[in-house]
């Protein structure tokens, strides 16, 4: 029995091996032709991957520093900026305080002028109104002496009230005849 088994073992396997001798003698040249270009394609392809990515590295490497060297260009550059600003900051703070100082002196003097102007004028309007007062009360007197002038021209023309009482009543009696006229 074991050797029937070898034997039908044997038997398949002959035909097996018939079949692999057929398969070499058939595609075999084929075979190592295909299983040689995938051996160069697989190669190739390790190449081309190998060199991508040390062009890919090479690049990063180049891009990192590129970044980084323009950061550093950036900056200096916000640096020398920065600096700029603050000393113009200050060239403009001091410009400003020194205008600040020139624009107080010139109210300072515009005040104490206008001060001036308005002593003047009050000056000048307290003497007006005294030389108005004077020149008011010369016309009040001159007025007054007028009037007293004309009142009394006035009463030295005029009749005076009990002279013509004394007229009038006197012309009544000698209308009426009972005032005699002294004779001689």
């Amino acid at each position: 029995m074991a050797e029937q088994k070898k034997g039908k073992a044997a038997a398949a396997r002959e035909p097996e091996g018939n079949v692999d001798q057929i398969r070499e003698i058939l595609f075999g040249g084929q075979l190592r032709d295909f299983e040689r270009r995938f051996a160069d394609l697989e190669d190739k392809l390790r190449r081309d991957i190998e060199r991508a990515r040390t062009d890919l590295l090479k690049r990063g490497d180049n891009l990192e520093t590129l970044i980084h060297d323009q950061t550093e260009a950036l900056t200096q550059q916000l640096k020398r900026l920065e600096a700029d600003f603050r000393k113009h900051q200050g060239a403009t703070a001091d410009q400003l305080k020194s205008l600040d100082e020139a624009l107080r002196e010139e109210l300072d003097g515009a005040d104490a002028k206008v001060q001036d102007a308005l002593k003047v004028l009050r000056e000048r309007l307290l003497k007006q109104s005294n030389d108005a007062a004077d020149a008011l009360q010369q016309q009040s007197e001159e007025f007054s002496r007028s009037l007293s002038s004309a009142t009394d021209s006035l009463r030295e023309s005029k009749v005076a009230r009990d002279e013509l009482a004394g007229f009038l009543s006197e012309m009544a009696l000698r209308l009426n005849r009972d005032f005699d006229l002294p004779t001689g």
